[in-house]
């Protein structure tokens, strides 16, 4: 069987399952419409559905129940604007958890969530070809901002001290073509931050700075480390005394895994794919019990889990081994789009956008269980991205959601398993 169910007793009051069922009515959308993701210029998406409207024909309880790993969604869609499509970017700043967004019309959007959640910028930091905010990271008592523009402006970097944004990085460090400032990682006390490149003239880009003020960058990877099929470095991981960079690429080469112990000097230890080609990007990394993992889009088989231990060096092909292959036995599950360790689990979000995103989680790298349903109740919710919006706040995991429909969603794992009503389609 592909998906486990774990049936566990679970006790409520009478209020709280009340709220329970409410949400499990709730909770349901329509059926994914015919949009796709792709980069560059504004893409036409669909017609929104506002919030609150409801589908023709919507399902029904069925009055039993069944025992679902529990998931609290603690924002309205779209932070109420079904604009925002998606929740890009989370992390923890302060005492507070902030979320970037993708706003294709009035600009990238950042809010922090309080009661009920705030607005703290909204208009893509003024410029509304910052359409999205790629990445969110804590950096010397700042919180760093990465922006997803387009090829005429450039990517940028913003940082805030709690009370005011200021921009230190401008159209794509001097190249407007690297369009997104997309991934963050703080490595040997020094901030890095790479492109998405979106030109065929050059690849990603990975820049760095001790105290991220203007002009204080510096670059230490230019051209896709001498290939400009790596379009982006889309994964930062700090392992073993090394920053490893995940490549996303194409399915001629396949993505690639490159480390650096000083972030000057940059070693290839993974091509093609894993010897698959398919595996076309290196999306996600996370470290738990002294392994690296690496996730993968494969658009053939489905995404794959990579993994090499502090004890096997990490530094060729051969050193790593499948733990994950053909998208948890579903090849809709394209990518293993996200990797996070939360409590005594590894966890690992898929993308799927024929019946919305899987959360998967083992407690041993090998043995994997999935956790919750299917887009969490809503196949809209069809991905996250990538690593950049997962995180743990306050010791509980929070994922943001790309969701076309009625706007991006942030869930949180409430640590344990719940009733909700069995729902039956065409009842």
């Amino acid at each position: 069987m592909r998906k486990r169910i774990v049936l566990l007793s679970s006790l409520f009051g009478a209020a709280a399952l009340v709220l329970l069922l409410a949400w499990a009515v709730g909770a349901q959308g329509p059926e994914p419409g015919e949009h796709r993701l792709h980069r560059g210029p504004h893409p036409v998406h669909p017609t929104d559905v506002r919030p609150g409207e409801k589908p023709a024909s919507r399902p029904a309880p069925s009055g039993a129940l069944e025992a679902v790993w529990g998931w609290e969604q603690v924002n309205i869609n779209g932070f109420g604007d079904p604009d925002n499509v998606g929740v890009y970017s989370l992390s923890p700043f302060g005492d507070a958890l902030y979320a970037g967004t993708v706003n294709w019309d009035t600009g990238g959007e950042i809010w922090r969530m309080s009661s009920p959640w705030t607005a703290v910028i909204t208009g893509g930091l003024g410029y509304t070809y910052n359409v999205g905010i790629d990445h969110l990271v804590e950096f010397k008592s700042y919180l760093y901002a990465g922006t997803w523009a387009d090829p005429t402006n450039g990517g940028e970097v913003w940082r805030n001290d709690g009370l005011n944004w200021t921009r230190v990085v401008s159209q794509g460090f001097g190249d407007q073509t690297n369009a997104e400032v997309f991934r963050f990682a703080v490595f040997s006390d020094t901030l890095y931050a790479s492109t998405w490149s979106y030109t065929d003239t050059h690849g990603t880009e990975i820049w760095r700075s001790g105290s991220g003020n203007v002009g204080d960058w510096t670059r230490v990877v230019t051209n896709g480390f001498g290939d400009a099929d790596n379009e982006c470095a889309t994964a930062l991981e700090v392992f073993n005394g090394y920053l490893y960079a995940g490549t996303w690429a194409d399915e001629t080469n396949g993505g690639e895994v490159w480390r650096s112990g000083d972030g000057l000097n940059w070693t290839r230890v993974v091509s093609q794919g894993f010897g698959d080609t398919n595996n076309e990007a290196i999306a996600s990394f996370a470290v738990f019990n002294d392994y690296l993992y690496a996730g993968t889009r494969n658009d053939s088989t489905g995404g794959q889990v990579w993994r090499c231990s502090v004890t096997s060096g990490c530094n060729e092909n051969s050193d790593w081994g499948q733990v994950i292959g053909d998208g948890f036995g579903d090849a809709n599950n394209t990518r293993a789009f996200a990797l996070i360790v939360s409590g005594d689990y590894l966890y690992c979000v898929t993308w799927n956008f024929t019946t919305g995103a899987e959360v998967w989680r083992t407690d041993d790298g090998t043995n994997w269980e999935q956790v919750g349903s299917d887009g969490f109740g809503d196949s809209n919710n069809w991905c996250t991205n990538g690593d950049n919006s997962v995180t743990i706040f306050n010791d509980r995991l929070y994922i943001g959601t790309w969701n076309y429909a009625n706007g991006g969603e942030v869930w949180q794992s409430t640590g344990g398993l719940i009733y909700l009503p069995i729902i039956l389609k065409g009842y």
